[in-house]
């Protein structure tokens, strides 16, 4: 393309596994009767349907089945039973 022609807007799709993301995040949502979709119900979302996330999570010794139950924890409203320890740097 030369950098002389005019182009237009583009229609930019998302690929099947973000949909396959998104869709999981509103399941989510309505199962937990929100209104809206977060980015707690994205990452949930992320970590049911992207096997690339959860190889890395893997290789740096990060349980995926705990951050789906701390974050599952929250949206169920029991914050008595949720801990978050600080990230060191």
């Amino acid at each position: 393309m030369d950098f002389t022609e005019s182009v237009g807007p583009k229609k930019v799709g998302l690929s099947v596994d973000a949909k396959k993301i998104i869709n999981k995040a509103l399941e989510l949502a309505k199962r937990y009767n929100q209104l809206y979709v977060g980015t707690e119900h994205l990452l949930l979302g992320v970590l049911s349907e992207s096997a690339e996330i959860n190889n890395i999570l893997e290789r740096l010794g990060i349980p995926k089945e705990d951050i789906k139950n701390q974050v599952e924890t929250l949206l169920a409203g029991d914050f008595s039973e949720s801990s978050f320890p600080d990230l060191s740097i």
